[in-house]
């Protein structure tokens, strides 16, 4: 009776993305050959899968690239050891024929692919993650719309240009944050009489950064609305990169708009995110440039990170969240 090599068996683990049930085999492994210098290394990098896997049914964190950090450095565990060290050791595949284990690697392989398949025809991790977390339902129904058209077109297959892809992902974050930011504080009453009884030259006075001038012009109501770029150009240098104590009139009432209607997890990383996006321009950009499936990834990832990082507050969600309750 052939048995199956313990180290193929893990590294087989590894490849068919069993990494939980490959660190358990791990560790019980050293832990029975009393192999103490990689033990506390398995023990650490179980940790760190099982806080990966709880982070990815929060629809939070980076799942991919944080679950392939774990699967590098158990492989290099697994290549480090030697047949000889284990050879007394049973997996759980010993007892069985080689034939035996080749047909449930063929059912296991076979499995595989039809999840893979439907993965890639259908979803990501990343669409997965953020449809599946409770923020989905906080994002405007046209932007839930666009995500999803944005995810099915690009696993639609090999497409010569991903232009109108990348455009869908950088639309949404634009729709949304004109949504919940601007187009509240043009339109409440109270915004609205100030916005009415300012000059232009007193509201270009007290908004700072290049995008003043067209702000004015969105809450004169010249224009009906405004690209992602200046979007993100007026919440950096109105809200984002100032004190709240050196702010006057208008933009005092902006800052304090914003950050009635939003919480952010972490500043510095929203600042990031939004400068990323100023140099987007949908037609004028987007439109006259090859994008690749890489450049999808990058904005995608972009774009639900800035959603992870940048919520409505308590009093919003819950507003929000009645409108998803049945009626009694």
């Amino acid at each position: 009776m052939k048995q199956f090599r313990i180290i193929e068996t893990l590294q087989l683990y590894v490849m068919k993305a069993e990494t939980g049930r490959a660190l358990d085999e791990l560790f019980r492994i050293l832990k029975e050959k009393d192999i103490k210098d990689y033990l506390s290394q398995v023990i650490l990098l179980s940790s760190n899968f099982q806080e990966i896997e709880r982070n990815e049914r929060l629809g939070i964190g980076k799942f991919i690239e944080d679950k392939n950090r774990i699967n590098l450095a158990l492989i290099n565990i697994i290549n480090a050891l030697e047949d000889s060290e284990l050879e007394s050791i049973e997996t759980e595949e010993t007892a069985e024929t080689e034939n035996g284990i080749q047909s449930r690697l063929a059912q296991i392989e076979s499995k595989l692919d039809f999840i893979l398949s439907q993965i890639e025809k259908q979803d990501d991790y990343l669409f997965l993650g953020l449809k599946g977390s409770v923020l989905w339902k906080y994002l405007e129904k046209e932007t839930q719309d666009m995500i999803t058209s944005a995810n099915i077109l690009e696993k639609e297959g090999k497409l010569d240009n991903y232009s109108d892809v990348v455009g869908l992902y950088v639309e949404a974050v634009r729709f949304d944050l004109l949504k919940k930011i601007f187009e509240p504080f043009r339109d409440n009453p109270e915004y609205r009489k100030a916005c009415n009884d300012w000059e232009r030259k007193q509201l270009i006075d007290e908004f700072s950064g290049n995008n003043k001038n067209t702000l004015h012009q969105y809450l004169s109501g010249v224009l009906e609305t405004l690209s992602i770029n200046q979007l993100c150009g007026i919440l950096l240098e109105n809200v984002l990169t100032v004190e709240k104590t050196s702010l006057r009139g208008g933009a005092k009432l902006f800052f304090r708009h914003f950050f009635d209607t939003y919480s952010l997890r972490d500043k510095e990383k929203v600042i990031d995110l939004l400068q990323k996006f100023t140099g987007f321009r949908i037609k004028g950009y987007i439109s006259n440039f090859v994008f690749t499936s890489t450049d999808v990834k990058k904005t995608k990832k972009i774009a639900f990170e800035l959603f992870q990082n940048i919520q409505p507050k308590k009093d919003l969600r819950d507003s929000i969240g009645a409108k998803y309750q049945l009626p009694l």
